[in-house]
């Protein structure tokens, strides 16, 4: 007596009988009947414990914490706290910390307004640093005209203009368009900054007299000084900061829920799974 042997059981369906009806099955599956059978991924979450106890078994050397903390305090010029941290953890600094206080003092002047001793200052410590930066050099010029400006020296300003920015504005057309709009400034001081002409230009005028530009000088100065050493022109503990953001959002789009972090406290926010959950399941039916 024949004995009937089905389909499925036989290994890669073999026989035209088996390929047929393998084909035929899936034609009456079709693509559309066996995606709607597949369950939608849920969101893989991780509570703030399971994140805490994960982290924990990551290794972070001392030595490169303190580094971390070195390079901070050398960038932002804090130069006693760096000779205090070096003697207290016994980490060598990369940089020579007697040249801080020069860098700060430089910085500082300029968020002062006092730009004429902030490039002197700069000058006797590398004469090359504004001779091989010409949008520093200029920059830095453009703030003192602003400064003579903002003090009611229109003669002084005016004298100025035309004996130190002029030329350079003449020599790159970018510098000359920057000196015209500041020149701006002196039209605007005199009280016709409100005419219908100017109006439009009045916030740029504004930003420029804006005492918050000192700091961006100032912060362009002491980068053009740490490349000159040879040092980090910023510090690397925002790039990391940077870095985990940039991770917490990769793991969320591939539907991994991990706490994140306060930049205020410090402290990890949990990740509610049904609100993300649910969230994403509207999106699935919007797309269908």
């Amino acid at each position: 007596m024949a004995t009937s042997v089905p389909v499925s059981g036989v290994p890669g369906g073999g026989g035209t009988g088996g390929r047929a009806a393998s084909s035929s099955s899936s034609t009456e599956a079709g693509p559309t009947t066996a995606a709607a059978a597949a369950p939608a991924a849920s969101p893989q979450y991780v509570s703030a414990a399971e994140w805490e106890r994960r982290m924990s078994r990551v290794h972070v050397s001392k030595r490169d914490a303190n580094r971390l903390v070195m390079n901070y305090l050398i960038v932002e010029g804090y130069a006693d706290a760096a000779v205090e941290f070096a003697h207290e953890s016994g980490t060598e600094p990369e940089a020579d910390l007697s040249s801080i206080h020069e860098r700060m003092s430089a910085r500082q002047q300029v968020q002062r307004g006092d730009l004429v001793g902030a490039m002197e200052r700069v000058n006797d410590l590398n004469p090359e640093i504004l001779d091989t930066n010409a949008a520093l050099h200029f920059h830095l010029q453009q703030q003192r005209l602003i400064e003579l400006i903002r003090q009611g020296r229109t003669d002084e300003a005016i004298a100025f203009a035309q004996s130190e920015l002029a030329p350079r504005g003449e020599r790159d057309p970018a510098l000359l368009d920057e000196l015209e709009r500041t020149m701006a400034l002196l039209v605007y001081e005199m009280g016709e900054g409100t005419t219908t002409t100017t109006t439009a230009t009045n916030g740029h005028l504004q930003e420029l007299l804006d005492v918050s530009r000192r700091s961006r000088i100032a912060s362009e100065l002491n980068a053009a000084i740490l490349a000159r050493q040879n040092q980090d022109i910023a510090h690397k503990l925002p790039l990391l900061l940077r870095l985990m953001r940039q991770a917490e959002h990769d793991l969320a789009e591939r539907g991994i829920l991990c706490p994140q972090m306060d930049w205020e406290t410090g402290a990890l926010i949990e990740r509610v799974p049904d609100a993300s959950a649910k969230s994403k399941e509207s999106g699935d039916e919007s797309v269908a």
